[in-house]
């Protein structure tokens, strides 16, 4: 059972938490990995990072 305070239930931002389905974590991985690619190519093109050789 979801009990909460009335300050809770009565501040929009706290609302957000309330609405949203909860991701499993699978989703969650998909979605972290998603990022951290995407974080990765923009230090790529904006060659943040000195020549890399693996």
């Amino acid at each position: 059972m979801n009990r909460r305070s009335d300050d809770q239930q009565n501040n929009l931002a706290f609302e957000k938490f309330t609405t949203r389905p909860m991701m499993g974590r699978k989703e969650l991985l998909k979605i972290t990995l998603r990022k951290a690619a995407h974080g990765w190519k923009l230090i790529v093109d904006l060659r943040l990072i000195g020549n890399l050789h693996f």
